[in-house]
């Protein structure tokens, strides 16, 4: 048995690996830190989404590059690695596969794949990682999923310890 990532993982990881180490500075995060600094994070999203970063393990079908959970574990090492900023987890494992499988929103799937919009996941009712600077959020009430533009959401700005997280 083989506990390793498989080769094609690997690529995807260095290649990554190599958008960020150019892309990614500390600079950025520093900016990241107020809601103000985002249109750096944002122009990382755009990109990200141009390489398919944020439709990894979205179906080909549906627009994405249909890879697997490894290849999923190798990019968000690196993602994590680097402290890219804003919601990536929860977009490219949550959000990218439920507006997947969700044929009425299209639109918001191809923005979201191609980095112009960020989403927020709220798995509960709560504080919502970068709710201040999210276009949408996905939340989970009732176990059901729903999702809601910007507008139609209150956010009220929490103090965190990590300030590029924009609770």
């Amino acid at each position: 048995m083989r506990f390793a990532l498989p080769e094609d993982a690997l690529d995807v990881r260095d290649g990554l690996r190599a958008v960020l180490r150019d892309h990614c500075s500390t600079e950025l995060l520093r900016q990241a830190s107020s809601p103000q600094g985002y249109e750096g994070v944002r122009r990382l999203w755009n990109l990200l989404g141009g390489m398919g970063v944020l439709g990894l393990v979205v179906p080909e079908s549906r627009g994405g590059l249909g890879c697997d959970e490894l290849f999923l574990v190798a990019a968000l090492e690196e993602l994590g690695y680097f402290a890219a900023p804003g919601p990536l987890g929860e977009v490219i494992s949550i959000a990218a596969p439920v507006l997947a499988d969700t044929p009425e929103q299209e639109e918001l799937l191809i923005r979201l794949l191609a980095g112009d919009v960020l989403v927020a996941f709220d798995p509960e009712e709560g504080p919502v990682s970068y709710a201040q600077v999210a276009d949408a959020f996905i939340t989970l009430h009732d176990g059901e999923l729903r999702l809601a533009p910007q507008g139609q959401v209150n956010v009220d700005a929490l103090a965190t310890i990590d300030p590029t997280r924009q609770s």
